[in-house]
């Protein structure tokens, strides 16, 4: 793959234009591998609605932005043929059998979008490299040879032509078609309506200025000058060519710019007539030559600059410093705005954004953030490198910036033509980039942000303190009780161990590690253990103090635990005392009763009894046989 020739002229000083050859002038910028694109031929060239250009050529839809160009590959590789741009500021892009519109994805990186899935197969065929496409309303028109398709963002109709299709434009919102038979038509409620005199008319090409002032091209008259107020054709001709000296020759497209019409021919390169006297414009033979004999395609942008697409790459027609009368009253300062064209992540080569703001997913690029362009990056996302450029993309080397990273730095920056900015070891928290561009004459910009936010790593999570708080009591606690097990510590300090021992930890956890250890730290890991040892030196204190009182009320529990025990055990023994008396009391009561019970008829029985009864009441001694 070759590189893209990319050319940028200014007409010489007859005209008060400069020339930038864009060879010398792209290559010379940048030598990135970015710019290396394919040279082949340009197709269409469009501006969207934020001042960024968009070339149509043999390796797809090119973006450029003053410094670099972003390759947007359509299906199968196929070349892009045609651009065009709806009221809302939609590019549309058609290619080899495809159709369809570039939108930001989720990180705001312009991509290629198809809707011709639901476009019938052998009409699909047809969309080649004479397609053309027009925005009219909310309306897309594919034109083809003798076709035209419509799209209206939900189906797609056709309308055939009677003739060939020879040119197109739109006006009011309306679609005008010519007709190599039936002449100029209007499209009113999806049928061709003849315009009032226009049955024989025919012009190649046709331009609408920001004045709605309508002018054409043809082979026959020349330039005109057209009028369809009324619903009917009037045009006069501005100028008349010599049709011998443009015999073959076609003409592709033509812009209207300041005081001139220019022409884009196939054979005869760029030609330019004045409004005012309708004659042609002399551009010299060197620059002739070096714009070379095919225009291809013609487009200007909103700082005034004729961008030109041959097949040899893009050349850009830009007013210098010795501009022609037509300039010399013009001391206002033309707008310019600021893009922030990247933000990639330094440690991965992630996107995280790719330049396009977006007020809702798939919808249309804009140059104002919405909160869907607030990504939330993860904490090894920390380094990031952002790249910026400005609107005035034909002086994109005379540019400075100056950038603001609130959260970060504490005001501006310098102004630098430097258009990038790194940062790394950011801390987690939220962040807004800011950037402003400022031209040679002093105007300055806009402020164009983008916010973002750095999420904590895993390790500052509110679900790991969690965890390391029930970690810590849980170690609090074993810790204790295996103290208590090989010391044999009385209960009370037991106790003591576990509750002063888990207050002191949770309020280490909780005031150490999530406030004042980080604050004293700034982050840095080695700071962090000195801090965590200050803590802990500062909080021991605090621990005896609170192991003291705790012991305190320990004790006077203990103590009013033992009191009642005590009472209550005076209690029992003096029960059980009582008991033993009753029972002796009731044994001799017993012995009484039986000694009384009658009188002995002998002396014999009244031993003999009373033996029995010491023998029930005492154990025998034991027998001892007799000697």
């Amino acid at each position: 793959m070759m590189r893209i020739l990319i050319k940028s002229l200014v007409i010489f000083w007859l005209l008060g234009w400069q020339c930038l050859h864009a060879n010398e002038y792209i290559l010379k910028k940048s030598t990135r591998k970015d710019a290396e694109l394919s040279p082949g031929t340009v197709h269409a060239i469009l501006e969207d609605n934020r001042g960024l250009m968009y070339a149509a050529d043999e390796t797809g839809v090119l973006e450029f932005d003053g410094l670099q160009w972003r390759k947007i590959s359509l299906p199968a590789s196929s070349p892009a043929f045609a651009l065009a741009k709806d009221d809302n500021g939609r590019v549309y892009v058609s290619g080899e059998q495809t159709v369809g519109y570039l939108s930001p994805d989720t990180n705001g990186r312009m991509e290629y979008v198809s809707i011709d899935k639901k476009l019938d197969p052998l009409t699909k065929k047809l969309i080649d490299s004479s397609t053309r496409l027009r925005s009219f309303g909310k309306t897309l028109a594919i034109l083809t040879d003798k076709l035209v398709i419509l799209w209206d963002a939900s189906a797609f109709e056709t309308l055939p032509s009677k003739g060939y299709i020879l040119s197109d434009f739109s006006l009011d919102q309306k679609l005008y078609i010519v007709d190599s038979e039936m002449g100029l038509l209007r499209l009113e409620k999806r049928e061709w309506v003849p315009i009032a005199n226009g049955q024989f008319f025919s012009a190649s090409a046709f331009t609408l200025n920001a004045n709605h002032e309508l002018f054409g091209i043809s082979l026959s008259d020349g330039l005109l000058r057209i009028n369809l107020e009324g619903g009917n054709l009037e045009y006069s001709a501005i100028t008349r060519q010599d049709r011998t000296a443009i015999l073959g020759v076609a003409f592709s497209q033509i812009v209207d710019l300041d005081q001139s019409i220019y022409v884009g021919t196939l054979g005869k390169g760029l030609v330019a007539y004045s409004k005012r006297t309708g004659l042609a414009v002399n551009l010299g033979e060197k620059l002739r030559k070096e714009i070379g004999l095919d225009i291809l395609a013609l487009a200007a942008d909103s700082q005034g600059r004729l961008w030109i697409g041959t097949r040899g790459g893009i050349l850009i027609l830009a007013p210098g410093s010795g501009a022609a009368s037509s300039h010399a009253g013009a001391e206002q300062k033309s707008e310019i705005f600021a893009y922030i064209r990247s933000c990639v992540s330094m440690k991965d080569q992630a996107v995280i954004f790719g330049g396009a703001f977006f007020q809702e997913l798939g919808g249309v690029q804009t140059l104002e953030a919405s909160t869907l362009n607030r990504p939330e990056l993860p904490f090894s996302q920390n380094a990031l490198r952002f790249s910026f450029a400005s609107s005035d993309l034909a002086n994109a080397e005379s540019i400075h910036f100056q950038t603001y990273l609130e959260g970060y730095d504490e005001g501006w920056t310098e102004w630098s033509d430097r258009n990038f900015r790194e940062f790394t070891n950011l801390v987690w928290k939220k962040y807004n980039f800011k950037v402003r561009a400022k031209k040679p004459d002093g105007t300055i910009s806009p402020i164009t942000s983008f916010e973002f936010r750095l999420l904590p790593p895993w390790y500052e999570q509110y679900w790991f303190y969690f965890l390391q708080l029930l970690i810590l009591l849980f170690l609090m606690i074993i810790v204790t009780y295996l103290k208590g097990w090989t010391k044999r510590d009385s209960t009370t300090e037991k106790l003591n161990g576990v509750v002063v021992g888990t207050i002191w930890g949770y309020t280490f956890s909780k005031v150490g590690v999530q406030g004042v250890v980080w604050a004293m730290s700034g982050g840095a890991a080695f700071l962090a253990i000195i801090a965590n040892a200050f803590m802990g030196i500062f909080l021991k204190p605090l621990q005896k103090k609170l192991e003291a009182r705790i012991i305190k009320v320990e004790e006077k529990l203990i103590h009013k635990y033992k009191s009642k025990s005590e009472i209550q055990e005076q209690k029992i023994l003096k029960l059980i005392k009582t008991m033993k008396s009753k029972t002796r009391v009731k044994r001799a009561g017993v012995l009484r009763k039986m000694k009384h019970r009658r009188k002995p008829a002998n002396p014999n029985n009244v031993i003999i009894l009373r033996r029995k009864v010491q023998n029930r009441y005492q154990p025998q001694a034991p027998f001892k046989k007799s000697a």
